[in-house]
């Protein structure tokens, strides 16, 4: 995962993301950071994402699926959809709060 999705996918999480970097300041954006790293920084995050009835990756926030009149198929971690779905499907769905996996070319396994 490029360092600068990272930071997106850790929304203000700096005391979890300075366990794993000595000098942040330093990291390109660009820069790839490795998997097991993700893995481990990502499951140290307390986020949820749900896919919903139309097969959209949602970052869940509490009160979304009342006010946005959602039915959730699936829930998972941010840990969990970064496996199934990949860097780019988190950080878009964190970014913008959704994301279209059949816009992507994916397909949601049921």
């Amino acid at each position: 995962m490029k360092y600068w999705k990272l930071l997106i996918c850790a929304d203000g999480n700096h005391e979890v993301l300075n366990r794993y970097f000595d000098n942040r300041e330093e990291i390109e954006g660009n820069e790839e950071i490795d998997d097991l790293i993700v893995n481990s920084i990502l499951s140290e995050m307390d986020k949820t994402f749900i896919i919903t009835d139309n097969e959209t990756l949602r970052f869940y926030q509490e009160g979304d699926v009342y006010r946005l009149k959602l039915s959730i198929t699936d829930k998972m971690s941010i840990s969990e959809a970064f496996k199934r779905y990949g860097e780019d499907a988190v950080s878009e769905a964190i970014d913008k709060g959704s994301w279209h996996p059949a816009r992507a070319g994916y397909v949601i396994a049921k």
